[in-house]
């Protein structure tokens, strides 16, 4: 696919990767996307599941409780912040035990309001930065419309930029102004009820299957993954049909067997 974009045969938005089963998709798109090519897929990970939006969810999340600390720590481990995984574990350690008598110092914000100081020079700025803006966004919140709030955690954390710096920024934005779009949306039926659309991110995430944004909406030219089944219908300039050796389920012989006599036996490619 990158060399038929490559030698001008076709544009990313004129491809379609057509799979067998929606197995193996998420192999697929990380491969086109460390090739550089943007992709929008309904047949892998679902919109809710994009790490991007579960990265914000998990911020509007700590906006209405500043104690959810699995919030905390994927917001701090996210490109929101850049927090290193050595960082993520020094605050824990800082983190004071829960039998404790000081029942605020039992959550996470209470090492990043007192960050420890074996925090490394880059970390410690990237979260007295991270503390800076989250007081401000928090101060924000009740002024601001639930799709203007999401903005502003993109805008405030350059979050667009760090996206747009991979491979797959395009389409990562995209998922982000869908985002927006649907917190409009919600709060024209309920209200800026922050606790509510952060709920209903959560569980759309569990048990929704919402596709990609549409790249064509945002500009984006991308290469489109989806199973055969869910092609049925469409059209494209180039089809290419991939993952067609997978074999059918049942019947195989397991990969590893253990004898009678104790020795291992394992089952090779034909």
């Amino acid at each position: 696919v990158r060399a038929l974009v490559d030698d001008g045969v076709c544009g990313a938005g004129d491809v379609a990767v057509l799979l067998r089963s929606t197995t193996d998709a998420a192999t697929y798109e990380a491969a086109l996307r460390e090739a550089g090519l943007a992709t929008a897929s309904s047949a892998g990970r679902g919109f809710f599941e994009a790490q991007e939006v579960r990265d914000v969810a998990a911020y509007l999340r700590l906006l209405r409780n500043r104690h959810d600390d699995v919030a905390l720590l994927q917001v701090l481990a996210s490109p929101l912040v850049g927090a290193s995984a050595d960082a993520l574990a020094l605050l824990r350690i800082a983190h004071p035990d829960a039998g404790g008598t000081d029942r605020q110092a039992r959550f996470l914000i209470t090492a990043v309001e007192r960050p420890p100081d074996e925090l490394a020079s880059i970390d410690a700025r990237r979260v007295r930065a991270f503390r800076q803006r989250y007081l401000r966004l928090v101060d924000a919140a009740p002024r601001l419309g639930l799709a203007e709030l999401v903005e502003r955690i993109v805008d405030d954390h350059d979050l667009d930029l760090a996206l747009l710096a991979r491979p797959d920024g395009p389409p990562a934005l995209a998922n982000l102004r869908k985002l927006a779009r649907l917190a409009e949306a919600f709060e024209a039926l309920r209200g800026p009820d922050l606790e509510g659309f952060a709920a209903l991110v959560e569980k759309s995430r569990v048990e929704a299957r919402e596709s990609d944004a549409s790249l064509a909406e945002e500009g984006v030219s991308a290469v489109r993954l989806l199973t055969i089944h869910a092609a049925k219908g469409l059209e494209f300039p180039v089809v290419v049909v991939a993952d067609a050796a997978r074999g059918r389920a049942g019947g195989r012989v397991a990969p590893v067997l253990l004898g009678a006599d104790g020795r291992l036996q394992f089952r090779l490619p034909n």
